[in-house]
């Protein structure tokens, strides 16, 4: 702020000097009224030229405030994570109410996020349970939201017992916790499937939606 301060002020000075006029004693009134006359032009022109230069900045000032991505651009696209996982947790754990995680697949996962470092994350088929918790599942720089299986979203039906499976399924979505946002919106529904939106708003106001269901 300071350095910007003085680099209108050296122009201010630049300006001005150029105007400057040394009076000689003993002139004529008509040379001395040339002489003033030039005076005001060169003052006028001055005046004239810190005017422009007094808009310019004004309207500069104007857009930076009314278009905050010019100085906090953001992000101008997230680059997203998709995948069906086939769980977290072996096919054998499935029935546990606290089950181990898979952690070759978790170690391979992790890998597979510290090279690429996706800004959003949405997977489905975790197979994860309440037991299980998110810094588990993922990095500590990653806000998670998901919604496991569970019998709201999958109840018992006996007249199709095997229509819903009691385990398995199960949606997440994630997203990088470094992202210049405002708010995140987080809603999951319970329709006889598990179904999980988020809308993501930049500090610009850029909205970004999305959704995973199961």
């Amino acid at each position: 702020m300071n350095s910007a301060i003085s680099a209108i002020s050296a122009i201010l000075s630049k300006v001005f000097l150029r105007c400057t006029v040394n009076l000689p004693l003993g002139m004529a009134p008509k040379q001395t009224a040339k002489l003033m006359f030039s005076v005001a032009s060169s003052w006028l022109g001055a005046v004239s030229r810190c005017s422009l230069l007094f808009l310019s900045l004004l309207n500069i000032s104007l857009i930076v405030i009314c278009d905050c991505s010019i100085l906090n651009p953001g992000p101008n696209s997230l680059s997203v994570l998709y995948n069906n996982v086939h769980g977290f947790i072996n096919t054998r754990d499935l029935t546990s109410e606290s089950p181990p995680l898979n952690m070759t697949k978790i170690h391979e996962f992790h890998g597979y996020l510290y090279n690429s470092k996706p800004h959003i994350i949405i997977l489905n088929e975790t197979w994860l349970k309440k037991s299980i918790l998110n810094n588990e599942v993922l990095p500590d720089n990653y806000k998670v939201f998901r919604l496991d299986r569970s019998l709201r979203s999958h109840p018992f039906d006996a007249a199709q017992p095997r229509k819903f499976r009691k385990n398995g399924g199960g949606v997440l979505i994630a997203h990088r916790t470094d992202i210049d946002i405002s708010s995140v919106k987080f809603s999951k529904v319970n329709v006889q499937a598990e179904l999980l939106s988020i809308i993501i708003k930049t500090q610009c106001g850029r909205m970004f939606l999305y959704f995973d269901i199961l």
